[in-house]
């Protein structure tokens, strides 16, 4: 069972193997309420009292990130978990109170896989809101009808400078969040297996990896991820190296050889490699913990893509590349199939990516025109692709994925033919909602 809240107002919600039930405690009685919109078991959950509810996670099946809020009277799907997991602990409240009023902690990410992961939950969150635009509401205290208007969920954004790199990592990769992020790999004509962290201000050089290599894929955060293929050789690379925040092993080589491949996910136990080269392959595997299987393809087989990198084996989205045109194209991954949904206001290849399946950012790569590093930054937020602020300096080529869709992270790639980039900036966006009022 999941809920929460106090001994005069409480909620629960049951899954298990019965159909779902959930409950609602005034203090004297319990009464049952409507059912979530996705039926899980062993899911995750939090709340404040029986008006104001979290549920997350849970096997649906199969494992799902899956978030869903209650506010008394009907359950909206919110933003997801980073990680889909089961049998994972609620704690702190519900919704509201603060930043860190509900906490994920721990589960099971696939049978037998265990994690010790936490994730915090704020609500809002971030450039995203329970209510939908069209939704309308009456405030009875200043007899005002109000509702969202189509600005909602649009944030407004800025690029600032961050610290740089100690080496450029032009065709390199990455993984983490803005103020913990990884920075890898890269290197033309000389290859390099130099790695370094971001602490938010400084990158600091730490153990290299195995092989030196270039244009190679990877997931994760800066204490555990995963990199894989790339070159050279170009086109039969399948070395695999986990890290587990001070250094990398070789572990299970990738099925096939690729290069220009990109990844989903945030740990070394669970993720996907997506596309890559020879041949724009539609080609995606899975990574369990120990070793890579077969995935559902891809619609459109494509390399230099951009993906969810903070997404989970159960909720994705690709966009762009090389298919061997550079493409607009997106596809949405919902846990059983790829869908194409609205395509990037740009098509192109190589440009830096982070962010979930609902909200997502994307900067930077090459639009296929002279100069081939572009600045153009476009955000997603679960519909549909918007311009938005620049990057400071266009870049193209290995751009480190880290960060979320609320505060990204820009480092490494070319920042002109054959120029390692040293820069960092990073991207902030402020929550701002628009209302549209009547009285």
């Amino acid at each position: 069972m999941a809920g929460g809240g106090t001994y005069t107002s409480a909620l629960c919600s049951v899954g298990g193997n019965r159909p779902a039930q959930n409950e609602s405690w005034n203090g004297t009685s319990w009464s049952e309420i409507s059912e979530q919109n996705t039926f899980r078991n062993q899911s995750g959950g939090s709340a404040d009292s029986n008006t104001l509810g979290l549920i997350y996670g849970g096997e649906a099946p199969p494992v799902t990130s899956i978030t869903e809020s209650w506010d008394g009277t009907t359950w909206a799907e919110v933003a997801d978990m980073a990680t889909a997991r089961s049998f994972g602990s609620g704690a702190t409240g519900g919704q509201s109170g603060g930043s860190s009023s509900s906490l994920g902690v721990g589960g099971q990410i696939a049978p037998g896989a265990r994690t010790g992961l936490t994730e915090e939950w704020t609500f809002p969150p971030a450039t995203a809101s329970a209510l939908q635009v069209g939704d309308m509401w009456f405030n009875s205290s200043s007899s005002t009808l109000k509702g969202y208007g189509t600005a909602a969920g649009i944030p407004a954004t800025t690029w600032a400078t961050g610290g740089s790199l100690n080496t450029g990592h032009g065709y390199g990769t990455g993984f983490g969040l803005q103020t913990a992020a990884l920075s890898a790999f890269g290197g033309y004509p000389t290859h390099i297996a130099n790695t370094e962290l971001y602490n938010g201000t400084a990158w600091t050089e730490v153990n290299n990896g195995n092989t030196a290599r270039r244009n190679l894929g990877s997931f994760g955060v800066q204490g555990s991820g995963l990199a894989f293929s790339g070159g050279p050789p170009f086109g039969s690379t399948r070395l695999t190296e986990s890290w587990n925040g001070t250094s990398w092993t070789e572990v299970s080589d990738l099925p096939a050889g690729v290069y220009d491949n990109r990844g989903i996910g945030t740990s070394s136990s669970s993720g996907l490699s997506i596309g890559g080269d020879p041949g724009q392959v539609s080609t995606v595997n899975e990574w369990n913990g120990s070793s890579w299987g077969s995935f559902t393809a891809l619609n459109t087989g494509r390399s230099q893509l951009m993906t969810s990198n903070a997404g989970s084996v159960t909720a994705g989205l690709v966009w762009g590349g090389e298919t061997p045109s550079l493409t607009a194209n997106t596809e949405l991954w919902n846990g059983s199939s790829w869908t194409e949904v609205n395509n990037l206001n740009t098509a192109r290849g190589n440009a830096g990516f982070n962010g979930i399946s609902t909200a997502a950012l994307t900067f930077g790569g090459n639009p296929g025109s002279s100069p081939s590093q572009s600045a153009i930054c476009e955000y997603w937020n679960g519909t549909s692709w918007t311009e938005v602020n620049d990057l400071g300096t266009g870049i193209n080529g290995g751009i480190a994925p880290a960060g979320g869709a609320t505060s990204g992270l820009s480092s490494g790639g070319t920042s002109a033919p054959n120029t390692q980039n040293t820069g960092t900036e990073e991207w902030t966006a402020t929550a701002v909602v628009s209302t549209v009022t009547t009285s």
